[in-house]
């Protein structure tokens, strides 16, 4: 019997989820909510990567029996490759929670197979989020989880690769650390900046799919205490490694280094982002009940943008156009609702031709009641 038919029937004895086609994950958690029992109200959207379909998303568990109502209410699929071949796709689940404070910490896990073919050899995948339930001498609040995602498909030429910043914003104003997975194989040659997040190489890349599975963890910025609800309480020094993260979430991706091209010049072959597009880690805002609109404008000369591609939350449209000359530009619009409220919401895009790929830019966009002037 082959390895791979082993592994789904080993997953599907113990309960886990599989797919053909993993692309990689992203977990963004909304701000904890108190409720009046005591309980904690935890919602966090888990955006799923990956081929064909991407509606069949996985559930997560919760560990240390302090969950109870763990309810995923729906997964839409968000973005998908118009151009009939199927390359990508990425959907958004929803899932809540209600916690029992009486631990120091929360913990939600969920883990399949099997990742798309690699280079690694890499089948097996595991998305987490850890988050300390003190509450924050600073800001007389819970903690809230660093925010980042990326676009279903990333795809380079070998020649051009450079860098791939990653979106790693923190509400609370923390320090942000990413580094891989403490049990990742980590593709050859490829070298990661834990403060800038920021994925790069030393030496040449080898064409082909590579997977990365990655840690953002969050650390204050200034000395700060945590009280939990038992009354203790511990100090957290400044981006003091030695000592627990706030909290620490998986990012999990995939890039395609891809044959080298003829020019790796921006704006020739490879498209190139033109002064309309907002800078990447920008945050922008959006109201309840108001349109919100981001445009993104790019130009390749010697080959023609077929679409952007998109990972944004559900409900969010896309109206794409282009010109001869070699730009186009595509506006996302999206209309937040009542449970939106404080959600801090990662939007990642990329402009395609048939050949590669702009660079991916991510934005987070804050959702607030009232209208803020931007």
């Amino acid at each position: 019997m082959e390895a791979g038919v082993i592994l789904l029937l080993l997953f599907s004895l113990l309960g886990g989820s599989w797919t053909l086609s993993f692309y990689g994950d992203s977990i963004s958690v909304v701000p904890l909510q108190k409720n009046k029992d005591g309980t904690l109200k935890v919602t966090f959207y888990h955006r799923q990567n990956g081929r064909d379909d991407c509606q069949n998303q996985t559930s997560f568990i919760c560990e240390g029996g302090t969950c109870s109502d763990l309810v995923q209410s729906h997964v839409l699929q968000t973005d998908w490759d118009n151009s009939g071949q199927g390359r990508w796709c990425q959907s958004e689940g929803l899932t809540t929670a209600t916690v029992q404070p009486n631990g120091t910490t929360f913990t939600l896990r969920d883990s399949g197979c099997c990742w798309t073919s690699n280079i690694e050899g890499i089948t097996s995948w595991t998305s987490r989020v850890d988050l300390d339930l003190g509450t924050r001498s600073d800001s007389f609040n819970l903690n809230t989880c660093p925010v980042t995602t990326t676009v279903s498909s990333l795809r380079i030429p070998q020649n051009c690769f450079t860098r791939i910043p990653i979106l790693a914003h923190d509400p609370d104003g923390d320090v942000v650390r990413c580094r891989f997975a403490p049990e990742a194989s980590v593709p050859a040659n490829f070298t990661l900046d834990q403060t800038a997040c920021t994925l790069g190489s030393a030496g040449t890349v080898q064409t082909g799919v590579h997977v990365f599975e990655l840690l953002l963890e969050d650390f204050p910025s200034s000395n700060i205490s945590l009280t939990y609800t038992d009354g203790t309480s511990v100090s957290r020094g400044t981006f003091d490694t030695n000592s627990p993260s706030l909290c620490r979430v998986t990012l999990q991706f995939s890039v395609e280094v891809l044959p080298p091209i003829s020019t790796c010049v921006a704006g020739s072959v490879l498209p190139m982002f033109l002064s309309r597009t907002p800078s990447h880690g920008e945050v922008l805002h959006a109201s309840l009940g108001q349109t919100f609109q981001l445009y993104a404008q790019a130009q390749a000369q010697k080959s023609q943008i077929q679409s952007f591609q998109v990972s944004g939350p559900e409900n969010m449209t896309q109206e794409f156009s282009a010109d001869l000359s070699g730009k186009a530009e595509v506006i996302l619009s999206w209309t937040p609702q009542q449970s939106d409220l404080k959600r801090l919401v990662p939007v990642c895009f990329t402009a395609e031709t048939t050949q590669t790929q702009s660079e991916m830019r991510c934005v987070v966009v804050m959702v607030t009641r009232a209208t803020i002037i931007q």
